[in-house]
């Protein structure tokens, strides 16, 4: 006897699609009703290209370019000055490249998107390429190799690397760089957890671990687990901010657990705190730092309440919406609630 089939019927279909739209409909009306404003996204162009010779298309080209040439000699200076600062950990006997220009053919890989080392070597050692990137910065004669880049990061404390990139997310913030992106006057913070590489060999021991497959094939898998902090705006645009990895070693030892979203957020929202810490007269801090969970295993956790434990007498939503004050605890990971934070940002 054949199952029966569990796909609906058209009619079935456009029943869902008419209470989707309703529902929808009833959620627009209770922001609405809080005062809330929807930002419908804009829709993708389906038109033919605006350029109807290559000179127009030439121009345009050149002139992005010098947009984004003008955006670097604004920002890259403070950024290459503090990682020169950096102790560099290999040998001087050996050193052929300096470390900020290492550091900065790290920034490319990553700006060009290359997935891989060897990608990375094959396109950005082309002579063209050099040529461009030499126009922008005549210091560099040669560029390194990426296993070279491998090497260094492997050695350098990263603290150092992560000081410098959050203290030119600070720069942009007091320049009002984001004013036109905010969210009811506020910075958001996303925070969502990722998993980044898993296999069948212990590498390392901060790795997690669980268990996979079905009786004979069952075995054990280890993961990398990470929780991203990142600013995200209402027009897109994403800033990654703080990334906080789950260790095993870091888990619940006497019940046998190891590290959880739940508590990697704590660690990452005391260094949310530390970095961007309120000022001592919060009417005067220039916008709020909102942040969120994104993930639904973190929704649990009692933002307000965490922040309530540092001296913080408010909180608002992602967008700024005033909440109810929850009350004080002695014990920030109690479970009271699910109300997002709002950090003040330091002057």
């Amino acid at each position: 006897m054949s199952t029966p089939c569990r796909r609906p019927t058209r009619a079935g279909i456009r029943e869902q699609r008419r209470n989707k739209r309703r529902q929808e409909k009833a959620l627009n009306a209770k922001r609405r009703a809080r005062g809330a404003v929807a930002h419908s996204p804009a829709p993708l162009p389906n038109g033919c290209s605006a350029f109807a010779t290559i000179a127009e298309e030439t121009e345009a080209r050149e002139d992005a370019v010098s947009k984004q040439a003008r955006l670097l000699r604004n920002e890259l200076p403070a950024l290459l000055g503090q990682l020169e600062q950096i102790p560099d950990p290999r040998d001087p006997r050996k050193r052929r490249h300096k470390l900020t220009v290492l550091l900065l053919y790290g920034l490319l890989m990553f700006v060009f998107q290359f997935a891989s080392r060897r990608e990375t070597n094959r396109e950005m050692t082309r002579p063209q390429f050099l040529a461009n990137l030499q126009r922008l910065f005549p210091e560099i004669e040669a560029l390194p190799h990426a296993d070279t880049l491998y090497r260094l990061l492997r050695d350098i404390d990263l603290a150092h690397l992560e000081q410098a990139h959050v203290d030119l997310v600070r720069r942009l913030i007091r320049g009002k760089s984001f004013r036109r992106y905010l969210i009811n006057h506020c910075h958001p913070i996303a925070i969502d957890g990722s998993q980044k590489l898993a296999g069948d060999t212990l590498w390392a021991e901060e790795l997690l671990q669980r268990h996979v497959g079905k009786d004979e094939t069952r075995h054990t898998q280890y993961f990398v687990y990470v929780l991203e902090a990142s600013l995200v705006f209402h027009n897109g645009l994403v800033i990654p901010l703080l990334s906080e990895f789950l260790e095993h070693a870091l888990g619940d030892t006497e019940a046998q657990k190891q590290d959880s979203e739940l508590r990697g957020f704590a660690r990452l929202s005391d260094r949310l705190k530390t970095l961007f810490p309120p000022p001592a007269n919060p009417a005067s801090a220039r916008r709020p730092l909102c942040q969120r969970a994104g993930d639904a295993a973190l929704l649990a956790r009692p933002l307000a309440v965490h922040d309530r434990a540092q001296g913080q007498g408010f909180a608002h939503g992602l967008g700024g919406v005033p909440r109810a004050a929850a009350p004080a605890v002695t014990n920030p990971a109690a479970g009271l609630g699910t109300t997002p934070t709002a950090l003040q940002l330091g002057q």
